[in-house]
This record gives C-alpha cells, structure tokens and sequence, in this order.
C-alpha cells in the first residue's frame, strides 16, 4: 500500500503495557505507554507492520507525550524483516538528562519508505 507522500493518512496507536505495537500502514503516530526511564539509559519501542521490510527507509521523529522530565532523543531506527512477511522497526530512545528520568509517554512519528 504505497502511496505518495502528500496523500499519507498515519496510524494512531497507543503502546498500554508494552513497548511493541502493530500497525498495518505506512505510517504512524505510537504513543508509548508511561516510561520510567532513568537518566543516561535506553528504551526500545518495537512496531511490526507488514509495510516493513530490511531495505525500508524509515523516518522518524520524537517528542514529548506526557513526559515533562529526562531529555529523550531518538539514538537509532532499525528496520529489519523480509520482502515476504511481517517486518518491523526498532527506535531506540535515549534519555540523554544527567539526572532526571522519564515520567510519561513519548510520541513518536514515522514514515516508512519503500
């Protein structure tokens, strides 16, 4: 289901106890679920999406949710899958604020190109 770029219609998906997702689009807005993560450490979010495949280009950008503590930036965005079946995308977030963890959810949005 590829489309033009101007004609995108993301999906919305809100991650409720669990880092992993699914989507069947090309595109995405994840609300993750209430992160704790502690200064200086990681979180991986995982979506898999049949739109996915090791040769995707994905890309992504992150914001703030809930969140109003920690510093999230979005380290790595990893595709991976086969051209036959459910692939998926990796975003590792890292709270880069020497002191303060996260208190809330992230947002993240993407864009899957094939």
């Amino acid at each position: 289901m590829t489309q033009p770029l101007g004609q995108l219609a993301p999906t919305r998906l809100t991650l409720v106890g669990t880092n992993t997702g699914v989507i069947n689009n090309d595109a995405a807005s994840v609300i993750t679920q209430s992160l704790t993560t502690a200064a200086g450490t990681n979180v991986t979010i995982t979506i898999n999406s049949p739109q996915i495949n090791s040769s995707s280009i994905v890309l992504a950008t992150i914001q703030n949710g809930s969140n109003n503590a920690g510093t999230p930036v979005l380290q790595l965005v990893t595709a991976s899958g086969s051209s036959q079946g459910v692939g998926s995308v990796a975003f590792l977030i890292a709270n880069t604020h020497a002191t303060n963890a996260f208190n809330g959810s992230l947002e993240i949005n993407f864009v899957v190109l094939n």
